[in-house]
């Protein structure tokens, strides 16, 4: 044989030999392998077909021969493997949860300097007692399709509806609690209006405050923007009456609605709202915090965010009592 025919030769025994234990260690993916070397393979063996010798024909025809024994039977092993995914899929699905908590145990001396560990290794660095965790967005193979009056949808369903989201969610934060719980910090989860985070996950209070009480931590408690509360629901001081006095409020954030700009510009009251968190606080004992997350109107000019805190030495002269 050339040296061209022995190269292609060797190389078809040894893609067989590849596959042959592909095979032996993963029957599942047999017939994705077998796919992409016939694909590699077939191609050449026509053109060596018809460059080979007599005296390695006879070589070539076992490679081949071989490799069509394969593929029969991955896709024997396939036909065998499918009713079976197919009867265990649902059963999978409900695992799922838990076989997560387990890979997350083993996983998390990896983890060290990702994620959730390296939120809480920072908060007790900075004796933080609280940290956010974003509920992400939605992939896109779940989105639903555009509503007619897109611009004004400010929020979506899935948070509320059972299904793989909304469990690989929960799940994630109980593990996420009770690592917090492990050094005493709370771990909040804020409903975002999909205006600002298109396809964010969790928009409204509602949904919030059922998955905190479907985990059941402690420690796991709503972040209530009321900002995104405005421009989702509305009805906001309903909501500081309704949800201060359960206990799972863990933080609250403002900002002036709906340009997110300072408290006092837009169609908001903070300083009748600011009165109602007080006057539920002392009813209830909640002895939280306010927090300002909001764009200064005056943008990147020198002493924007100075200038634009006139609302806060307005409210302190009407609360002199407040530090």
């Amino acid at each position: 044989m050339t040296p061209n025919q022995q190269q292609f030769v060797a190389w078809s025994a040894i893609t067989a030999v590849a596959g042959l234990v592909l095979w032996v260690l993963s029957p599942v993916l047999m017939p994705f392998v077998v796919a992409a070397v016939l694909a590699y393979v077939l191609s050449p063996l026509v053109k060596g077909l018809l460059r080979l010798s007599a005296g390695a024909l006879p070589v070539l025809l076992a490679v081949g021969v071989v490799e069509l024994l394969f593929l029969i039977v991955a896709l024997a092993i396939l036909l065998l493997v499918v009713p079976i995914l197919a009867k265990e899929l649902p059963l999978m699905r409900e695992q799922l949860p838990g076989l997560l908590l387990k890979a997350q145990a083993v996983l998390a001396p990896w983890l060290k300097e990702l994620g959730i560990e390296m939120a809480l290794d920072y908060a007790q660095r900075l004796r933080c007692p609280r940290i956010h965790i974003l509920a992400g967005l939605v992939p896109e193979a779940h989105r639903r399709a555009p509503q007619l009056f897109e611009a004004c949808d400010t929020h979506g369903p899935l948070a509320r509806e059972s299904g793989p989201l909304r469990d690989t969610f929960l799940t994630n934060l109980r593990w996420a609690a009770r690592l917090a719980a492990q050094q005493g910090c709370d771990v909040l989860i804020e409903p975002i209006n999909t205006r600002d985070i298109a396809h964010y996950f969790l928009n409204r209070q509602a949904d919030a405050h059922a998955i905190v009480a479907e985990v059941g931590e402690p420690n796991l408690k709503v972040q209530m923007d009321l900002y995104h509360c405005q421009v989702v629901e509305g009805d906001v001081a309903a909501k500081v009456r309704a949800y201060l006095p359960t206990g799972r409020v863990g933080h609250f954030q403002i900002a002036g609605a709906p340009q997110r700009q300072e408290p006092d510009a837009g169609e908001q009251n903070y300083t009748y709202l600011l009165d109602v968190i007080d006057e539920v606080s002392q009813a209830c004992g909640w002895q939280g915090w306010v927090g300002c997350e909001y764009r200064p109107a005056r943008g990147e000019q020198s002493g924007a965010t100075h200038t634009g805190l006139e609302w806060l030495r307005r409210w302190r002269a009407q609360h002199p009592s407040v530090i």
